[in-house]
């Protein structure tokens, strides 16, 4: 009997991406089917390979890796010659590419090469060579390397080394891929098998191998089936290996019954793999059959001529743990560990049973088993540890929740040196309850590692509280800066430092890196008065009772507190102190030189001014201005700044236009020229904020661009802060005209350190706005083009930023909501590529509010599919899918007939805890008008629109009751 799979009716798809990738298709499907019934005989034949014989998975994986390791890499750097075949021109940057040390060198070298037009030239032979030296690595180039070379090597004809080396390599790829090119990596494979039989090309049976691995893993179980029949169909003999993928793949899709079938299939070929036994005694002791797969192991594995090792007693265990046999799972520990016939438990295993323990928080159990865990660590390394983090952590956790605090900190710590961090914040809190201050130091000391990367969650406030636990100020001073590697330390943490220093004993002796630390913890100072105070005084203790000099770091971070608070008189005052000791900043050269360079400030009359417009006293204050004005004399930039301000709140624009250009004319001829820019930067942003508050946005933005051409490093946070306000008052007041939108976006800079995460939100909102009303209006395409440009250079910038956080899930919804209403379909693909393989690298779900963008601007752009696409890989991840993502994708694919998959949608939401009534009224109708235009009915589809109309019906009754009783 002819058996076509599941997978053959994807052949008129694989066809229509054949065809857009200029690829010939297959005439029938059935080129590619063979007999079900012929796989036997065939199989059976297979069993005087030799190369299976008594061969193990765990074995042979090891040797596969024992030989790429022993694998001597050609050493391209001392190669002289060309190679034969190599084009004499490519040659030069082709070796710089492949004498790179890892597969990701290698592709990061290439598409920068080939995206800056050097492969042009290139021969057939000079990107094999790249491709062969890619699959030299254990670690597979990316999609993107790897589809530059696919295309590449399409233009120049593919021949059969090419086709081989690119399924392979594709056959690699994890499944996240499948969102980030057209066709898909599962159908370009399909697409190159095709173009390979048109050739007459046949494919080694380790091909065929991989590409079954591939399918298996992703749960694929009718392509893996359709795949291995290929394999047959053209002579091939199966190994033990592609039994065991096939059987894996039937088994995770919980097709017990088919997974049967080819492990009967496999046990006639009498080939001893015992990979093929493990997934089946998986699959059955997964579904309460740990008494079939036992007798599997010790009656039918004998009979055969196979060895039951440690990867079949592990996936027996690891099959009881996914049915929840906790004790059946403690039964076959124990007896590997009693009998010495039996393989050892290994470290995998223990942590199999670790898992389950804390699952079932079995805490003395969990404990056993981590102390073998333990062991294994001390005789291999890091290698022991077989699992994600997260299960360690849980352990900890487990632990911390029966007051172990002494053993949650020993794994805490055995983990920590291998750079592993799991629950670190309840251990953290634990050690702060359990008032355990020597440990819970050392646990901050490891958690602010350098090692680590970013902070875990609340170490600032934990900190704070293992500070409460002492009152020595050298201990407050060490946890103070080990916070502050990875976190803002809290203000009253700061506050009792300070109480602690003036309490401190006369014997107290501090380094200068305490003093440092000390000093920093002044920008948590509650007023600039009480900062000069503090800070003048901890300077003369250093200076005078220990015998200190103050360092150049030392004062940049007093000097840089300061002038946030514009505290120019601690600033004078502090430049007099430190004058002595070889200390020079701009700040402290201005006031140093204030004679020379026209600052006159403090002076009495600056002095006077400041009081003026502090009490509100308007005519001495212009009396006063105008005096420095006909003097030529030039105040502090505060005072300047301040006027500017002064001057518009009594006598508006005009007044402080007025007071603004007489403090440029003065500073211009009062100072010189190095230290105009300085001052003029505190006058731009005083007279932006001054327009931003008389809604005068155009006259802000000709003056921010202004600003922008002559800022100095020392005003950046200040330049950024103005740009915030305007983008902040523009939304508020509803101007989005793009013109003068498009100029904002212009005043983000192209490169260095981020703006905050609120200008970078504001501006995407402000854009989004602009280009809606763009998109709505009678717009020219010229228009549309320049407004497509604008946003990619938004999203340019963003990328070359030197980010301290991560941008918000919002900016990326704004951006893909922008190149919705374009509809720039080859945008929306660059915004989202690199944002989803992000969140797959780190292991976290997606924004509800990303998915809801992408989908809905995928259905603009006319890519049903690919909002699809998206949609399962983000329910493959933690993403919390709410309810408008399922109303877009519903209503798009009613809109577009396609009544069958909005209906899967909908049975996605029972499965996942939603249900129908959660759909918006546009969706409900779109997919009503879609049933009712069907030639397909569905009772089910039916019951959902009524109980929806019911549902409805019942609201309005409610509502109409409310309001009588209100009457």
């Amino acid at each position: 009997m002819l058996r076509i799979s599941a997978a053959g009716r994807a052949v008129l798809r694989v066809r229509s991406a054949c065809l857009r990738l200029q690829l010939p298709t297959l005439p029938t499907a059935t080129h590619h089917v063979a007999l079900r019934s012929s796989s036997s005989s065939v199989a059976t034949n297979a069993a005087t390979d030799a190369s299976h014989v008594g061969v193990s998975a765990d074995s042979q994986n090891t040797s596969r890796q024992q030989t790429r390791r022993s694998e001597s890499v050609a050493d391209f750097s001392r190669i002289q010659d060309i190679p034969e075949g190599i084009s004499r021109d490519a040659w030069p940057a082709l070796k710089s590419i492949i004498t790179k040390k890892s597969s990701k060198d290698i592709g990061a070298a290439f598409l920068s090469h080939a995206q800056s037009g050097g492969t042009k030239l290139w021969t057939y032979n000079d990107f094999m060579l790249v491709l062969q030296r890619l699959a030299e690595f254990p670690r597979s180039p990316t999609v993107k390397v790897l589809w530059h070379l696919d295309q590449a090597m399409v233009k120049l004809g593919l021949r059969k080394d090419a086709y081989i080396a690119l399924i392979k390599a594709y056959s690699a790829m994890p499944a996240r891929s499948e969102l980030e090119w057209f066709p898909g990596t599962a159908e370009r494979i399909e697409a190159l098998a095709l173009a390979a039989h048109e050739a007459s090309i046949t494919f080694p049976r380790s091909t065929f191998e991989a590409v079954i691995g591939m399918f298996a893993a992703r749960n694929d179980a009718d392509n893996a089936d359709l795949w291995f029949q290929r394999a047959l169909s053209v002579g091939h003999r199966p190994n033990g290996q592609m039994y065991a993928e096939i059987i894996k793949a039937y088994a995770n899709n919980k097709d017990l019954y088919n997974a049967q079938v080819w492990f009967e299939q496999f046990l006639e070929s009498r080939i001893p793999y015992t990979a093929a036994y493990d997934a089946f005694i998986q699959a059955l002791a997964a579904n309460g059959r740990a008494a079939a797969a036992e007798d599997i192991i010790a009656r039918i594995m004998p009979e055969k001529g196979a060895t039951p090792n440690s990867p079949t007693y592990n996936a027996l265990i690891t099959g009881c743990i996914a049915a929840g046999d906790l004790e059946k799972v403690r039964s076959i520990m124990n007896k590997l560990e009693s009998d010495a016939a039996l393989p050892n438990p290994t470290p995998l295993m223990y942590t199999n049973l670790l898992t389950a323990c804390c699952r079932a928080a079995d805490y003395p159990a969990a404990v056993k088993a981590f102390k073998h865990i333990s062991e294994a660590v001390e005789n291999n390394g890091w290698r022991a540890l077989k699992s994600e983090v997260a299960t360690y952590g849980e352990f900890i956790r487990l632990a911390v929740d029966n007051k172990d605090i002494k053993q949650a900190f020993d794994a805490f710590k055995m983990l920590s040196k291998f750079n592993f961090l799991p629950a670190a914040t309840p251990l953290g809190r634990a050690f702060v309850a359990q008032k355990m201050y020597p440990e819970a130091k050392e646990w901050l000391r490891l958690v602010t590692s350098p090692t680590f990367g970013p902070s875990i969650p609340l170490v600032a406030a934990i900190a704070s509280d293992i500070a409460k636990m002492t009152n020595d100020l050298k201990e407050l001073l060490e946890i103070y800066r080990l916070c502050s590697l990875k976190a803002e330390p809290y203000n009253m943490f700061s506050v009792n430092m300070w109480h602690a220093y003036w309490k401190r004993p006369s014997s107290t002796s501090l380094t200068i890196e305490e003093y440092t630390t000390l000093f920093s913890s002044l920008k948590h100072s509650l007023t600039p008065s009480r900062t000069r105070t503090m800070a003048l005084k901890f300077l003369d203790d250093m200076i005078e009772l220990h015998k200190l000099q103050p360092t150049q770091e030392l004062s940049d971070i007093v000097v840089r507190i300061f002038e946030k608070e514009q505290n120019s008189q601690a600033l004078v005052d502090w430049a007099a102190r430190v004058s002595g000791y070889g200390i020079s900043t701009p700040a402290i050269s201005e006031a140093q030189n204030q004679s020379a360079q026209g600052f006159a400030s403090p002076t009495e009359e600056s002095n006077k001014l400041a009081t003026y417009m502090s009490t509100n006293q308007t005519e001495k204050s212009e009396q006063l201005a105008n005096a420095f004005f006909s003097r030529g004399v030039v105040p502090t930039p505060v005072v300047a700044s301040a006027y500017v301000k002064f001057a518009s709140k009594n006598g508006g624009v005009a007044s402080a236009v007025k007071a603004y250009e007489e403090m440029l004319r003065i500073s211009g001829t009062g100072m010189k020229r190095q230290w105009v820019d300085v001052y003029r930067n505190k006058l731009d942003g005083a007279m932006v904020t001054v327009y931003v508050s008389a809604k005068e946005h155009a006259k802000a933005i000709e003056l921010m661009e202004s600003w922008r051409d002559h800022r100095t490093a020392d005003n950046e946070e200040k330049y950024f802060g103005a740009l915030d306000a305007l983008a902040e008052s523009m939304n508020k007041a509803g101007d989005v005209e793009f013109k003068l939108v498009r100029r904002v976006l212009e005043l983000l800079p192209k490169e260095g350190p981020a703006p905050s995460r609120s200008l970078m939100d504001k501006t995407a909102i402000l854009m989004l706005r602009s280009i809606t009303a763009l998109a709505e209006g009678p717009a020219t395409t010229e228009e549309l083009n320049e407004a497509k440009d604008v946003v990619r250079c938004l999203y340019r910038s963003m990328k070359s930023y030197k980010w301290s956080y991560a941008p918000s899930e919002s900016f990326y919804a704004r951006l893909l909501s922008a190149f919705k209403h374009l509809r720039s379909a080859e945008d929306i693909q660059t915004v989202l590529e690199p944002y989803v393989e992000a969140r797959m690298t780190a292991q976290s779900g997606f924004s509800s509010d990303v998915v809801l963008a992408a989908v809905s601007a995928y259905f603009a752009v006319g890519l049903p599919d690919q909002a699809l696409r998206l949609y399962a890989v983000a329910k493959a991840t933690p993403t919390r899918i709410g309810s408008a993502v399922y109303s877009r994708l519903v209503q798009g694919l009613s809109e577009r007939g396609q009544l069958e998959k909005a209906v899967e949608v909908v049975d996605d939401m029972y499965a996942r805890g939603s249900h129908f009534a959660n759909l918006n009224g546009n969706a409900v109708e779109a997919f009503a008008k879609s049933l009712k235009d069907s030639d397909v009915k569905s009772e089910k589809a039916e019951r959902w629109l009524q109980g929806w109309n019911a549902a409805q019906a019942a609201k309005a009754s409610n509502a109409e009751a409310t309001k009588a009783v209100e009457a």
